[in-house]
C-alpha cells in the first residue's frame, strides 16, 4: 500500500532538484501536494509530473525570504487539499567566493533563504500540526553542512546551522507528535 495515501505534504523549492524529486516521490505514495518556489515555471512542470502520477497538486509562487508567502502555501494545503501532514523545506540557494572576496550581501542572502527561510517556514507548518494532530517536517541539509568545502563558507554555514535547527524543533516537537529529520 502507499505510505502516504490521502496525506497532504507542502514542498518549498519544488520547481527543480531535490524539492521536485521530493513532489514526484510524495505523489507516487500517494500523497497530493502543495508547491511553492520563486520560479513559476519549473512549479507548473512539477504540478505536472504530480498530476500525471494521479495526484492533486496545487502551486503558489513562493520566496522564502517574505514574512508572508509560506503561510500562504500552508493555507492553500489546508483550503485546497484539505490539510497540512507533511512539509518539506527544499528552497536553497549556493554562492561560490573565497573568504577574503565574499560580500556581506552575498552572505546575507544564503542565511535568509537556506536558514531563515528555511525556519519559519517550518515555523507556520509546525503552528498549524500542533494544533491539528501532528506531521512531519523534514529539512534539506548537506554533506556542505558537516564537511567544509573551499569557497563555500556560507553555504557551509548555512547548512550546519540546517542541521543543528533540525535537531533543536525535534527535541521540541517530540511530545506533540511531529517528527522532524
Amino acid at each position: 500500500s502507499m505510505r502516504l495515501e490521502n496525506l497532504v505534504v507542502g514542498i518549498t523549492g519544488a520547481a527543480s532538484g531535490i524539492g521536485q524529486a521530493c513532489a514526484v516521490a510524495a505523489a507516487a505514495e500517494g500523497a497530493d501536494v502543495a508547491l511553492g518556489d520563486i520560479d513559476t515555471n519549473g512549479l507548473n512542470e512539477t504540478a505536472a509530473m504530480v498530476t500525471k502520477a494521479g495526484r492533486r497538486a496545487v502551486t503558489c509562487p513562493v520566496d522564502v525570504t517574505t514574512d508572508d508567502d509560506q503561510a500562504k502555501l500552508v493555507n492553500l494545503a489546508v483550503g485546497e487539499l484539505g490539510g497540512l501532514h507533511g512539509w518539506v523545506g527544499s528552497a536553497g540557494i549556493g554562492v561560490g567566493f573565497g573568504v577574503l572576496e565574499h560580500t556581506r550581501e552575498a552572505w546575507r542572502k544564503v542565511m535568509d533563504v537556506n536558514v531563515e527561510g528555511l525556519f519559519f517556514g517550518a515555523q507556520e507548518a509546525a503552528r498549524h500540526m500542533v494544533e491539528n494532530g501532528g506531521g512531519s517536517i523534514v529539512t534539506i541539509a548537506s554533506m556542505y553542512g558537516q564537511r567544509a568545502v573551499r569557497q563555500r563558507a556560507a553555504y557551509c554555514t548555512s547548512k550546519a546551522a540546517v542541521i543543528m535547527l533540525t535537531q533543536v524543533m525535534a527535541l521540541e516537537f517530540a511530545d506533540q507528535s511531529i517528527r522532524v529529520n
